[in-house]
């Protein structure tokens, strides 16, 4: 799946969650393009 930044995305807030929560991917081009960076930045 390829993601950019200001996508709207579906995430788990805690790895135990059961529910998505709808968030925005506010990480820069760079980090998000980048395999590996562990996390990305999002508000939710």
């Amino acid at each position: 799946m390829t993601v950019h930044q200001w996508d709207v995305v579906k995430i788990r807030i805690q790895p135990g969650d059961k529910t998505e929560h709808f968030a925005v991917i506010i990480s820069p081009e760079e980090v998000v393009r980048n395999a590996k960076m562990p996390r990305i930045n999002v508000l939710y």
